[in-house]
């Protein structure tokens, strides 16, 4: 499954070195649940780029995946990093 693909992705970026490797999964989950603790990012903190129409939010896929369209020419990055902490 998805965790599965995860994991591959780390071996893969770490040289097939299963340690490196899983010591990168375990930042990643860490990172993972303090940018996304439900899972997902509420449509409230993406307000800006929503606004700016930067990125369109279009539903789910099948399997529940949310689906956007980013407007990559729309995009220049803050000098402010603090929005996104």
């Amino acid at each position: 499954g998805e965790e599965e693909a995860n994991l591959v992705r780390f071996l893969v970026a770490r040289s097939m070195d299963p340690e490196k490797a899983a010591k990168m999964f375990v930042q990643w989950r860490k990172w993972r649940a303090e940018i996304a603790p439900l899972g997902h990012i509420l449509d409230d903190e993406v307000a800006d780029q929503l606004n700016a129409r930067k990125i369109n939010l279009q539903g789910v896929t099948k399997s529940g995946h949310s689906m956007i369209v980013f407007l990559a020419r729309l995009h220049f990055p803050s000098k402010d990093r603090l929005q996104y902490k």
